[in-house]
């Protein structure tokens, strides 16, 4: 008996077609393994640059922070740093001071149905974080942009999100809204005085502005004004606003945020000669929309409020330093106020002045009454 003949290439050409196609087919495969070999490559090499990226932060918690990660994608002020190495970042500690309210400066008298409104005003009598230790760098947020690195140039550090006419934000909330990088280490700093600081007041004027108050080739003298609020109650209470009248704030800092060496930032008070230097507001129910239905106020005396960076001398004068321009620092914080109040920009006098000089002038004299200061937060 004849065995079967098989068909081949020689007989039957759709075989030979076939065969000829699985070969293209795995030559195909095999570049497909060989290009993504070569891609994985390319990105674990670029995964161990972007690692090489992290800065060794430890705050002793442990954990990563997104401060703690630089890429090389620009952020508003990458422009203003250069390339530091590790080695070469300086590690800062900022102590934090405060003294509670004084509860005799209230104008209202409280009684024990108002125990629960007040409770996160009574129960906060210290800091949330006494000390607290951050690199240099983390402060490069508060350096000046590119083209506002003028003496008496300024710029926001935390840019007002409201115009002079805007509708205030809500009142009826307990916790802060999430904040943009570069404004992470202005949120960290007010954190220390309690873990619900608002960067973004509910009126305008809002947010932190800078000026330069002097400069030479390494270090600039940044003077700033800050205006936070504090959500002092949590749910299931109602809302508990805590605004002080302004931070005043001045820092010594190297162009490329490597070296900090003077940082200070406090609530005027007695020195200031502001007897009532702190706004305070609490529903007493839901707030209606668009009304402050519900709502009540009172005004009062912090007598410290102030962060400033621990160092080895009792105090850090900015005249030891030669400077390439300067202007006085009264003068620096002056700016600053009218850049966040355009009434401002028009001179005011001290009140016996001003009756003199109408006088010689013929003019009259408007006078305006006010319970707390119509140039701060707290009125």
């Amino acid at each position: 008996m004849r065995s079967p003949v098989l068909p081949t290439k020689k007989h039957d050409p759709l075989l030979f077609a076939y065969e000829k196609m699985c070969r293209i087919h795995l030559f195909v495969l095999f570049l497909s393994v060989l290009v993504g070999t070569f891609y994985v490559y390319r990105k674990s090499n670029d995964k161990g640059n972007s690692l090489r990226s992290f800065r060794c932060v430890d705050d002793g918690d442990d954990l990563v922070h997104v401060r703690d990660f630089s890429t090389n994608q620009p952020t508003s002020h990458s422009a203003n740093v250069e390339v530091i190495k590790d080695e070469e970042v300086e590690q800062v500690e900022i102590f934090c001071s405060f003294a509670p309210l004084v509860l005799t400066s209230l104008k209202k008298k409280l009684n024990e149905s108002d125990e629960s409104t007040f409770l996160g005003l009574f129960d906060w009598t210290r800091p949330n974080v006494e000390r607290k230790t951050f690199p240099a760098i983390d402060f490069r947020g508060f350096l000046p942009p590119t083209g506002r690195r003028a003496v008496s140039a300024t710029w926001y550090v935390v840019e007002s999100t409201l115009g002079s006419l805007s509708a205030p934000l809500s009142s009826d909330r307990h916790f802060p809204p999430s904040v943009r990088f570069e404004e992470e280490i202005v949120h960290e700093l007010f954190s220390m005085f309690h873990p619900r600081p608002f960067i973004y007041t509910r009126f305008p004027p809002q947010g932190t502005v800078a000026v330069i108050r002097a400069q030479n080739k390494h270090l600039f003298h940044i003077v700033f004004r800050s205006h936070v609020e504090f959500q002092l109650n949590e749910p299931p209470r109602f809302p508990f606003w805590f605004t002080p009248a302004q931070f005043k704030g001045q820092m010594v800092i190297a162009r490329n945020a490597s070296l900090l060496l003077h940082f200070e930032m406090h609530v005027p008070a007695g020195a200031d000669r502001r007897l009532l230097n702190v706004d305070m507001e609490w529903l007493n129910g839901p707030q209606e929309e668009n009304t402050m239905e519900n709502m009540e106020a009172d005004i009062g005396f912090i007598p410290q409020m102030s962060l400033r960076i621990v160092t080895n001398t009792s105090e850090f004068v900015t005249t030891e330093i030669n400077w390439d321009e300067e202007i006085r620092t009264d003068e620096a914080f002056q700016i600053l106020d009218k850049t966040m109040y355009r009434f401002k920009q028009v001179h005011y006098y001290p009140f016996a002045e001003a009756f003199k000089l109408a006088a010689l002038e013929n003019k009259l004299v408007h006078s305006i009454v006010l319970w707390g200061a119509l140039d701060d937060q707290s009125c």
